[in-house]
């Protein structure tokens, strides 16, 4: 009984949440709490270079509604924007596309899906190593005060001018980033539901495949295999049931 309950903790732990697929959708993450499709941290941050950038919430937690499709939580960043002047400001929500962090490939999609709010403009950014001076593939959209759905197609999707101009593909993508775009100015970004829209042409294998599935054992099969494990005893530690009757409360679930 210790190796099976140890296989069924291991297996909750560590298994990533499974692509939603919808309406040709793959959905990165609603920001619901459950992580991301890639299985990364999100990560907030800005330029310390005395432009007046400040950036909120440093660490990065969603914050409480969300969109129509996903209303319990969302992301925000939200702050002033520093001068457009050397050393240049930045500021930036983001996460890798897959741990280590390495890049993937993502021919088998063709765009992005998400909604927005909040206020001026911003900009999804998806980072590429074949970029080495940062004027990486960008989509600027505008924020209202009410949830707005925007589709971002790769097609659309272009480098700033003063860059080195790379392959306008997304095969050794690292990095998904939100950004504002409006220097010397307030911004405040809010996102949800952030999805990738499969490409009906392309015959590639999905990046995140992997990471959203783990292939359970039955108990026999696992015997068969011989293999060698010490028990841990769990103690005091194994006291919270998997049900969560109150959400963030401490008391309950995993």
């Amino acid at each position: 009984m210790r190796l099976i309950f140890a296989v069924l903790v291991l297996s909750c732990v560590a298994r990533p949440r499974a692509a939603q697929a919808a309406d040709g959708l793959v959905r990165f993450d609603d920001f619901e709490g459950e992580g991301n499709l890639a299985g990364t941290a999100w990560f907030a941050g800005c330029d310390k270079n005395n432009l007046g950038t400040t950036l909120a919430p440093d660490p990065f937690v969603p914050e409480s509604g969300g969109s129509p499709t996903s209303p319990k939580k969302f992301a925000r960043i939200h702050g002033h924007f520093g001068k457009n002047v050397a050393p240049y400001a930045w500021a930036s929500l983001g996460a890798d596309l897959a741990a280590g962090p390495k890049a993937v490939d993502l021919s088998t999609y063709k765009g992005l899906s998400f909604f927005v709010k909040g206020k001026g403009k911003g900009k999804i950014i998806i980072t590429k190593d074949s970029v080495k001076d940062f004027a990486d593939y960008q989509f600027t959209f505008t924020l209202t005060s009410q949830w707005t759905l925007v589709t971002a197609a790769f097609d659309a999707f272009a480098q700033p001018s003063w860059g080195k101009v790379v392959a306008h593909d997304f095969k050794d993508a690292r990095q998904i980033k939100i950004t504002p775009e409006d220097n010397d100015a307030d911004y405040d970004i809010g996102i949800d539901d952030l999805s990738f829209m499969k490409d009906p042409q392309s015959k590639g294998p999905a990046p995140f495949a992997g990471a959203g599935a783990i292939r359970e054992i039955a108990l026999k099969e696992l015997l068969a295999k011989n293999i060698a494990y010490s028990p841990i005893a769990l103690g005091a530690e194994a006291r919270w049931s998997f049900k969560d009757d109150v959400e963030d409360d401490g008391k309950g679930g995993w």
